[in-house]
């Protein structure tokens, strides 16, 4: 028969021999729910229990029966992602678990990850420099991966569910993340850029608004320079090639500068070509040293050293697109069209991210009715009709 410890209702000597203890975890559906630890002597069922109490008392959910690791459950995960989740998507998630949640937390059980590890984990990625998005994503990650413990239930608690990012006095608001540059501003960028190697490459994504994602998949293939148009058809995301965000292809209009930079750089190409006994010029349009695809951390650095030299700050690589899509709109291009040369799903996107942009809606045109049907009302008219 079992017997209790005397003065310690929560531990109690079984037949076995075992000392055993538990913990009250509330109800849930209308039953008590406990959670029991075992050990050879009551002091070490009572430390377990006040480890429990500790971490219940942290946010820590106590561990269920077989309860993995992070990096054991993460394989698991994956492994259903790849099945369910779209390509890009799928890469998203794995590079951010293999690269930067699971150097830190894969050892770890599950419910040992408390909300201010996650906390202080975003913190020093941020701190580290990493880009406002990608940190954001990593948070998003965490908590997919956890939902997905829960639902298995593993855990009891999502850590990373709707976790607070602190904004420092110094953080980035929404209104210095999207600033697109003005026309004289391009145009000194550009100017700044010109006779550079990157020049060509912040032509197109100025003057095309292409994501720069996609100008680093785009390869000769895809360029047209007779018709002036490109085929948008793959992207580059966390260093990989895939499809395109919106997993669409489309066709974006050359502007005749862009075309005349590329034929330059291609009869360049050609040339290179030519010496070294390569053959024809193919694969990507812009490449590193080794000839390979362009890595964006090198374009960014390459994006803010232009931008110094020009006098301009604050602004960011995908500035670029913004600048085509409020530039084209200023100038008076229908909606659509710029939502089709972006790669928008549809136009109200598009007015979402620019409405302010469109040309000013004070303009009377309902006025411009009357003038094309020469059915203007004159004030002696009008008066009686009263």
């Amino acid at each position: 028969m079992a017997k209790r410890l005397k003065g310690e209702g929560s531990v109690w000597l079984r037949a076995d021999g075992r000392w055993c203890g538990a913990i009250n975890l509330g109800w849930e559906h209308g039953k008590r729910k406990r959670r029991y630890v075992y050990g050879p002597t009551a002091e070490s069922v009572q430390a377990a229990l006040l480890k429990l109490r500790s971490d219940l008392a942290g946010g820590i959910a106590p561990a269920g029966p077989g309860e993995p690791t992070l990096a054991k459950f993460a394989e698991r995960f994956l492994e259903r992602a790849r099945l369910d989740l779209r390509p890009n998507t799928y890469r998203n998630y794995e590079y951010l678990l293999r690269n930067h949640i699971l150097p830190r937390f894969g050892h770890k059980r599950l419910s040992a990850i408390s909300r201010a590890a996650v906390k202080g984990f975003l913190a020093d990625l941020r701190a580290n420099g990493l880009a406002a998005n990608t940190t954001r994503l990593a948070r998003a990650t965490m908590s997919v991966v956890f939902a997905e413990a829960v639902d298995d239930g593993l855990v009891r608690l999502n850590p990373a569910l709707a976790v607070s990012r602190r904004r420092s006095a110094k953080a980035p608001q929404p209104d210095k993340t999207f600033r697109p540059l003005s026309e004289d501003e391009l145009a000194r960028f550009l100017s700044a850029a010109s006779g550079t190697p990157e020049y060509p490459l912040f032509l197109l994504l100025a003057r095309t608004g292409l994501r720069p994602g996609e100008a680093f998949a785009l390869d000769w293939a895809d360029v047209d320079l007779d018709s002036r148009q490109i085929s948008v058809n793959k992207g580059v995301a966390m260093g990989r090639l895939g499809p395109t965000k919106t997993h669409k292809a489309r066709h974006v209009d050359l502007p005749p500068s862009v075309a005349e930079a590329l034929r330059g750089l291609r009869a360049a190409r050609a040339a290179q070509a030519l010496s070294q006994g390569t053959g024809e010029v193919s694969g990507p349009v812009f490449v590193n040293g080794a000839g390979g695809r362009l890595d964006e951390s090198r374009v960014r650095k390459a994006f803010i050293a232009t931008a110094r030299k020009a006098g301009l700050s604050g602004h960011r690589l995908y500035d670029l697109r913004h600048s085509y899509a409020t530039l084209l709109l200023r100038a008076g291009a229908p909606i659509t069209y710029v939502a089709a040369q972006l790669g928008h799903a549809n136009a109200s996107t598009t007015l979402r991210w620019y409405a302010r942009w469109l040309p000013d809606p004070s303009r009377r045109y309902a006025d411009a009715l009357d003038a094309a049907s020469g059915t203007g009302v004159s004030g002696e008219d009008a008066a009686k009709t009263a």
